[in-house]
């Protein structure tokens, strides 16, 4: 009876997944996050400058805008250009005067942001459920080769 050969599980692979999922699910959970403990209102753009880093041709923007919650205390804000994470950026079309859309938490109201399109939310989320789908399936059919079928054996008369 030939044997199979054990092939290890990449274990590279498996951290990738893991990476992605843990990445992409974190993102996810604070989208979820903000949209379950987060309240909407409408934000005035206060000021407005730009960032220039000595010896770069870049440039970034920031805003600082000033929003209202539920219990009518004045709060404010501030959005740039460039961000890494999934709030919103402001535009470098962007007015002192201008109306935003603020996100800010109930239970902490002075933690706000520009709402974000909700579609980053669900593309992270997305993405991690496809990673947790790929980890299991790797996990099984890892599981499956490990286990003899009944019609491997031979069968003695």
């Amino acid at each position: 009876m030939a044997r199979r050969s054990r092939k290890p599980l990449s274990l590279g692979r498996l951290i990738l997944y893991v990476i992605i999922f843990a990445v992409c699910g974190a993102a996810a959970a604070r989208e979820v996050y903000y949209a379950l403990a987060g309240d909407i209102t409408t934000g005035t753009v206060t000021w407005f400058g730009k960032n220039t880093r000595f010896a770069s041709r870049s440039s970034t923007y920031w805003a600082e805008y000033e929003y209202f919650d539920s219990q009518g205390t004045r709060h404010t804000g501030r959005a740039s250009t460039f961000t890494l994470s999934l709030d919103a950026a402001i535009p470098a079309t962007t007015h002192v005067g201008d109306a935003v859309e603020v996100q800010y938490l109930r239970h902490s109201p002075e933690s706000s942001r520009l709402v974000p399109s909700p579609a980053g939310g669900l593309c992270f989320g997305f993405m991690a459920l496809l990673a947790a789908v790929a980890f299991i399936a790797e996990l099984a059919v890892r599981r499956r080769r490990r286990r003899p079928s009944t019609g491997d054996s031979p069968t003695e008369p």
